[in-house]
C-alpha cells in the first residue's frame, strides 16, 4: 500500500492511538538523521515530525528537512523534536502546529531539553519514563490558574524540576521534596494532580496537528489551497512566500551515501 503522508512519532502519542486522528497514513519511530533522506525515494505528499531520537543517535539533519521542502512536500512539526525543527525552520516553509512549537518560536522557550524525554523501546510502545519540562510547566501553571498553589510554589516548583537532568524531572517528586518545608501547598497540589493528571501539552498538540492535517486531506489533496490562518489557529505568523524562500541545496556526499544505502524498513507497532 502507498502513502502520502508519513508521521514519525513515539512517545508523544501512541501509533495506535494516532490513527485516530489521522487514518491513512504510514507511522515511522522517532525519526533520527538520514530517515527523511530514505523515505524521500516513496515521494511522499506530506510528512509530520512529532518525535524524535538524539543523544545516542544524530538527531534529524536540517538540511534533509530544506532539501525535502525545497522539493515540494509539505513538513508539519508538533509537539517536540518537531516543534523544535518547525521554530528553527519555519522561516523556509516549514509548518510548526501548537502551543509547544509557539513558545519556541516566540522565543518564550529556549532549551531543548524542554521536550526531552528517557523512554522505552518499541517493544513498550516508547513509553515515557520522565516528565517533559512543557508539561510540567502546564500543569503548575493550571494548578495556580485554579488556585490550587501560589505564585511563588508555581515558579518554584518549575525551578527545582529545571535544575535536574531531564530523565530525572518528575512532578510528584519534586512535589515529595517539599513537603517539609511547604506542607499544604505539596498536599494540596498532591491531591490535586492525582485526580486531574499532569497536562500533557506534547500529546495535545501532536493530537491537533493529526487532526489538522487529516481535515486538510478531507478537504483537498494538498494543503496549497488553505490559507494559513485556516490552517493553524494557535499560531498567526504567516508561511514563507515562494519569492522568500531561496535556498541552495546541494547533494553533498553525506546525502548520497545515504540514498545509496537507503532501506525501507517496515514498522511493526
Amino acid at each position: 500500500m502507498e502513502y502520502d503522508t508519513h508521521v514519525y512519532l513515539g512517545p508523544t502519542l501512541n501509533p495506535q492511538a494516532a490513527r485516530n486522528y489521522l487514518h491513512h497514513a504510514y507511522y515511522h519511530p522517532p525519526i533520527k538523521c538520514g530517515d527523511l533522506i530514505r523515505v524521500f525515494r516513496l515521494k511522499p505528499k506530506r510528512i509530520i515530525i512529532i518525535d524524535g531520537i538524539y543523544e545516542q543517535i544524530p538527531a534529524v539533519w536540517h538540511k534533509e528537512i530544506l532539501l525535502g521542502l525545497d522539493n515540494g512536500i509539505e513538513i508539519f512539526g508538533a509537539a517536540s523534536m518537531g516543534a523544535l525543527r518547525a521554530a528553527e525552520l519555519h522561516p523556509f516553509g516549514m509548518i510548526g502546529v501548537g502551543q509547544v512549537f509557539q513558545d519556541f518560536l516566540d522565543k518564550k522557550l529556549n532549551d531543548d531539553d524542554e521536550v526531552a524525554v528517557l523512554h522505552h523501546d518499541q517493544d513498550h510502545h516508547y513509553a515515557p519514563i520522565n516528565d517533559a519540562m512543557v508539561n510540567i510547566r502546564a500543569t503548575l501553571a493550571l494548578a495556580y490558574q485554579e488556585g490550587i498553589i501560589s505564585l511563588a510554589s508555581k515558579e518554584r516548583f518549575i525551578a527545582d524540576c529545571k535544575r535536574l537532568f531531564y530523565p530525572y524531572r518528575s512532578l510528584n517528586k519534586s512535589i515529595l521534596a517539599f513537603e517539609k518545608t511547604h506542607p499544604q501547598e505539596s498536599k494540596a497540589l498532591s491531591e490535586w494532580l492525582s485526580s486531574h493528571g499532569l497536562v500533557d501539552i506534547k500529546r495535545q498538540d501532536a493530537q491537533l496537528v493529526l487532526t489538522q492535517v487529516q481535515a486538510s486531506i478531507s478537504l483537498s489533496p494538498t494543503l496549497s489551497s488553505l490559507m494559513p490562518g485556516n490552517f493553524s489557529p494557535i499560531s498567526d505568523v504567516p508561511r514563507p512566500t515562494e519569492g522568500e524562500r531561496t535556498l541552495t541545496m546541494p547533494v553533498t556526499k553525506f546525502i548520497a551515501s545515504l540514498v545509496d544505502d537507503a532501506v525501507i524498513e517496515s514498522c511493526v507497532f
